[in-house]
């Protein structure tokens, strides 16, 4: 049974990549009308204090939303 088949029998719309897409495309509208002051926001805009070790950069949350 085919993929496409199976999304057909089960009335399903989209696939899980897209569902993925939608719902990170959500929250980040979420968190840009949140209050800038509160954890969610200051860590998207990065305003983070402190230091942390030299290592290769971390793969960023906006960077994801930004390909998207």
């Amino acid at each position: 049974m085919e993929n496409d088949e199976v999304k057909a029998l089960l009335e399903i719309e989209c696939d899980v990549v897209e569902r993925i897409w939608r719902r990170r495309l959500s929250y980040f509208w979420h968190i840009n009308i949140m209050n800038p002051g509160r954890n969610p926001a200051c860590v998207l805009r990065g305003c983070l204090h402190g230091k942390r070790p030299r290592l290769r950069p971390r793969r960023k949350w906006l960077d994801a939303v930004e390909e998207d």
